[in-house]
């Protein structure tokens, strides 16, 4: 996950995002291969430069993003950069596991942005409801654990 430099993990945002609009439209649930794309969503962490209009070296992207989103996604997306950032499956099925020695037996959580290979273990699946920041995290995750549970 995360796998590559900052132009990689864009293209592989963008590539998510143009596949969830696809399913989205045609109103039908992801194929094996499209859920493949979407796990690849790595959210917007580390990635200022895209959402920097002036910057020469990333025009092209900023181009991409402001073409593909609406001006919601794109503001969403955009307030996300500073805070989403990468956390290992290891460490949130630890924090998951820990909460559950500590009794916590469900309940909301707050994520800025979320991946759809973001803690996929049972007890997060079980214990979390979201609530995520990112507005095209939600609908990237729904199509590869439907039982995922959000709220915006």
């Amino acid at each position: 996950m995360g796998v590559g430099g900052a132009k990689t993990k864009f293209a592989a945002n963008i590539a998510a995002i143009k596949t969830l609009k696809a399913i989205e439209s045609e109103n039908r649930l992801a194929t094996p291969d499209e859920q493949a794309v979407l796990a690849q969503y790595v959210g917007w962490g580390g990635l200022a430069q895209a959402f920097d209009g002036n910057n020469s070296s990333w025009a092209s992207e900023y181009k991409q993003l402001r073409e593909l989103l609406t001006d919601e996604e794109y503001t969403a997306a955009k307030g996300s950069v500073l805070n989403a950032h990468y956390t290992t499956p290891t460490v949130i099925n630890a924090i998951y596991k820990g909460l559950e020695n500590l009794g916590f037996e469900g309940g909301d959580t707050m994520s800025q942005a979320a991946s759809p290979k973001r803690g996929t273990d049972a007890a997060h699946q079980r214990l979390a409801r979201w609530n995520i920041l990112d507005i095209k995290a939600p609908r990237l995750i729904q199509f590869n654990y439907s039982s995922a549970d959000f709220a915006a």
